[in-house]
């Protein structure tokens, strides 16, 4: 570059200090999901954690196998370490509004 622009020595000084202001972190585009509305107290992941604990020991009469708590431990650290909790609970809210009485269904 330096040999290229030879003859503009202070335009070529410039450029580097434009790129050096323009320097950004991918992460900053990473999507922030809407908040859920989630249990008094907790975080989205703590309360899809408390959810999920709580339907499995009702599944089970409180007597949950070890390889299925084993597989919803690593779904759960797995959905923790994406902070996908949020999406989560939002399709709990959908799929819990759709299984009402004629949700959303007209009389013909």
């Amino acid at each position: 570059m330096v040999r290229r622009f030879a003859a503009y020595p202070d335009a070529l000084r410039a450029s580097v200090d434009i790129a050096a202001e323009c320097t950004f972190d991918l992460g900053e585009l990473a999507y922030q999901y809407p908040h859920e509305r989630v249990i008094e107290g907790l975080t989205a992941h703590e309360a899809l954690e408390q959810m999920t604990n709580d339907a499995v020991e009702r599944m089970f009469d409180g007597d949950v196998p070890k390889p299925y708590r084993d597989q919803i431990a690593h779904e759960l650290r797995l959905i923790a370490d994406l902070s996908y909790a949020p999406y989560f609970l939002t399709v709990h809210a959908i799929v819990c509004s759709a299984t009402i009485t004629e949700s959303g269904r007209r009389q013909l």
